[in-house]
């Protein structure tokens, strides 16, 4: 899983109604701060960094609200945008603020709880950030003409030390979760209730595809050849539920097709997780595969395919245990969203008007 709990849970944080009451903003000029959240300080490379997950935030937002406008078209603007009556930019700046709060009561909240990150943790954290400052990346270099990310923050107002603090704020997020609906937690969530909600959201299958195009790319007509490829599918089929493995009937087809492809050996090396969601192939497959017998094959008839698809039970194999935490944060994540608003819903807030007009969502976006 490469999407940290902290990204997962300001998510969530972020779609909430905001609390911006108790905001004030001064004018000092000093843009090194963003202001001060309960006497507490905020960089202003720790304001920035919010700043982005609310950027990205609110762009989810609005496709959310507006999945028949085209944000790809030549000449949008999300900044010409409104969401829930509010200007694109205003609503930006007001899940920033949002976020910053949450960002010192995760602090509060960790510290209050007795909670600590270890020092294999933390070096691994560290060992990121290092990284990120020095490491040369290919895509910063074409896209930000930077050798590295550091670089890129830098340039944008943040800081290596804001960076690595932002970083510990969303690992003591994550034990804060785990240490209350995690195992041996205050809350802790059910097994039963895990593997229910793996069961109704995921499942895993394996599959080949059978293409029904010819080498030139275009659909076979000829329905002698169409019904030859039909055969040849469920052949495979027949041998996988006879006791074949499906990585050697897989490796079977890759010669049939002369495919200059590394074999497979390992039998979970084709494991696909399916969500329950995906539209991929078609909705219409999904919902079939849904439907299938565990660990039979079938030949599903798609338009450009006989696809020969085995459907394995999600919870035989280490998948519980290795997206265990996406399971919990979607079980539970509104109530965590409803317990740190609850933590910030009183707080002191003064930003730095500088600071938020120096960084605005426009300069970042």
């Amino acid at each position: 899983m490469t999407m940290s709990l902290k990204r997962i849970l300001t998510s969530a944080l972020a779609s909430a109604v905001l609390v911006t009451s108790a905001l004030t903003f001064s004018g000092c000029a000093d843009t090194s701060v963003a202001g001060t959240i309960e006497g507490v300080t905020i960089p202003a490379g720790i304001y920035i960094l919010n700043e982005y997950d609310a950027l990205s935030q609110a762009i989810s937002d609005f496709k959310d609200k507006n999945p028949d406008v085209d944000t790809n078209a030549e000449g949008f603007d999300f900044f010409a945008q409104t969401i829930d009556g509010k200007s694109f930019s205003d609503y930006v700046k007001e899940l920033t603020a949002q976020n910053c709060k949450n960002y010192i009561a995760i602090e509060k909240m960790f510290d209050s709880m007795g909670l600590a990150i270890d020092e294999a943790e933390k070096s691994e954290i560290l060992a990121d950030v290092n990284a990120t400052w020095s490491n040369e990346n290919t895509y910063a270099q074409d896209f930000y003409g930077v050798d590295t990310y550091g670089e890129y923050y830098e340039k944008n107002g943040v800081g290596k030390n804001s960076y690595k603090e932002f970083m510990l704020n969303g690992k003591k997020s994550e034990l804060i979760f785990n240490s209350i609906y995690g195992e041996g937690g205050s809350k802790e969530v059910a097994q039963a209730e895990i593997e229910k909600w793996f069961t109704e959201n995921y499942t895993v299958m394996r599959y080949i595809s059978v293409s029904k195009k010819d080498k030139d790319g275009k659909l076979i007509e000829d329905e002698a050849k169409l019904s030859e490829l039909k055969d040849l599918a469920e052949g495979y089929a027949e041998k996988i539920n006879g006791g074949t493995k499906f990585s050697e009937v897989y490796n079977e087809y890759l010669k049939h097709i002369e495919e200059d492809e590394v074999e497979i050996k390992e039998e979970n090396e084709l494991d696909i997780l399916l969500s329950v969601e995906s539209t991929s192939p078609s909705e219409e497959f999904v919902k079939h595969v849904y439907g299938m017998e565990f660990e039979k094959a079938e030949v599903y008839d798609a338009d450009t395919y006989y696809y020969v698809v085995v459907r394995y039970d999600i919870l035989k194999g280490d998948y519980l245990d290795e997206y265990k935490q996406v399971a919990l944060s979607e079980l539970k994540g509104d109530e965590m969203t409803a317990t740190v608003e609850a933590e910030t819903a009183n707080y002191s807030v003064s930003f730095n008007q500088a600071t938020v007009d120096q960084f605005s969502p426009e300069s970042i976006g």
